[in-house]
């Protein structure tokens, strides 16, 4: 598996979700159910999966009213229509497997005993389908394969904080890099931190992800970008959560 290198971000970002950053106001027609105690004034709403707006309980991101036609009805369910897409989280526990750690690749290949510097650069244990976790990069030098571990460096001159690994996808070899810690971790349950960093375990390295710019500059899984993106929590899940503009709940 040897070819030209390249290195690029971390191409499998946390959960998207795509209909507004606060909250949904998904109900009958455009408006909110209110609620109030029996003085008439406002009460917080009785489900946890909502809030207040100008009086108002709404639904928070991800989730519609259970019973639209019911306005006395103020509890909220998880809205299937709000789509996300998933991120690809390293989960196996931290091994000495290769220069990136992590869960060792089933169809990782080891490289030749020899390779010709005329004709060969560089050789990744590891095949796309199998993602960086657990591999090792080698560069051709005086006929051998040698390991490189300068792939933090590489990405450190891109502007990211540390390399995930490599993976060759039949073509090119390229390093995945993160920002974040990147210490090793396995499986921890992402979080937010402040309103626009996603901190998670994704590919064996602890990583944080920049809701904004994921949002506004990288874009989800088909390439669209929005006007506004920040980190939170659904249904118990930190997401980064993408809106545009005049969206319902969108602060811009």
């Amino acid at each position: 598996m040897s070819a030209a290198l390249a290195s690029c971000g971390d191409s499998s970002e946390p959960i998207l979700t795509t209909d507004g950053v606060t909250q949904t106001t998904t109900s009958p027609g455009t408006d909110g159910m209110s609620s109030s105690d029996e003085t008439g004034g406002p009460q917080a709403c009785p489900d946890p999966n909502s809030s207040q707006e100008n009086g108002e309980c709404l639904c928070n991101l991800g989730y519609a009213w259970c019973n639209p036609d019911d306005a006395d009805d103020l509890s909220c369910c998880v809205d299937p229509d709000q789509t996300t897409a998933t991120p690809t989280e390293g989960t196996g526990e931290p091994t000495s497997d290769g220069t990136s750690g992590g869960e060792a690749c089933p169809d990782a290949v080891d490289p030749p005993a020899s390779c010709d510097e005329n004709s060969e650069s560089f050789f990744c244990t590891n095949p796309a389908s199998c993602g960086p976790q657990g591999s090792a990069q080698y560069y051709c030098e005086g006929g051998v394969w040698a390991e490189d571990t300068s792939l933090d460096d590489t990405c450190e001159l891109d502007g990211y904080d540390f390399a995930y690994g490599c993976v060759d996808d039949g073509a090119t070899v390229y390093v995945e890099c993160g920002s974040g810690s990147g210490a090793a971790c396995s499986g921890d349950a992402p979080s937010c931190e402040g309103a626009s960093t996603w901190a998670g375990c994704k590919w064996g390295k602890t990583t944080e992800v920049d809701c904004f710019v994921q949002c506004t500059e990288v874009g989800d899984g088909m390439g669209a970008t929005y006007d506004h993106g920040a980190c939170e929590v659904q249904d118990g899940e930190a997401v980064c959560a993408c809106c545009d503009a005049g969206d319902p709940g969108c602060p811009v």
